[in-house]
This record gives C-alpha cells, sequence and structure tokens, in this order.
C-alpha cells in the first residue's frame, strides 16, 4: 500500500516522508543531541542575562504568594538529593 502512495508522490514529497520516518525512528537520540547542544546552552544563557532581574522578582514574588507551596517544593528537592537516599 506504501509504495503505491510513493509512487504518486512528487520527490520533494518522498524526501519528506523519508525525512519524517528517520526523525520518527531516531526521535530520542535527536532530541538528547538537541538538549545538550551548545547552541541551546549560549541562547538560554544569554536571554538569562537579558531577563535576570525579572526572573529573580518573578521567583521571589511566587516564593512570597505561596509560602505553603515553597515548603513542600523544598522538601521534595531534600528528599531527592539528600544522601540517605542516595545509597
Amino acid at each position: 500500500m506504501s509504495e503505491i502512495l510513493r509512487q504518486n508522490q512528487t520527490p520533494e514529497e518522498r524526501i519528506k516522508q523519508q525525512k519524517r520516518e528517520w526523525y520518527y525512528r531516531n526521535r530520542k537520540s535527536v532530541l538528547k543531541q538537541q538538549k545538550k547542544s551548545e547552541g541551546r546552552k549560549e541562547s538560554k544563557k544569554e536571554w538569562y542575562d537579558k531577563n535576570r532581574k525579572d526572573c529573580i522578582e518573578k521567583s521571589t514574588n511566587w516564593i512570597n504568594e505561596n509560602p505553603e507551596k515553597r515548603q513542600l517544593t523544598v522538601k521534595k528537592y531534600t528528599l531527592k538529593n539528600s544522601a540517605r537516599t542516595k545509597y
């Protein structure tokens, strides 16, 4: 069935289909590679440098408005990263 569909495709459509299939097969490794890319790190760093004050202000406001949620978040973090739970 797929062979019949491919016969009716133009070369550009066939290439698009092949790329889509390749990405679907390799999406985990592609996403992992994108996550670790240097360009992504640089763009995130530049964005944070530009918006540093806003980020800190937003997080401080959230902490002040939601002390219970903050306490839960800190508790989860310490449990997850404590030395007793790692061994």
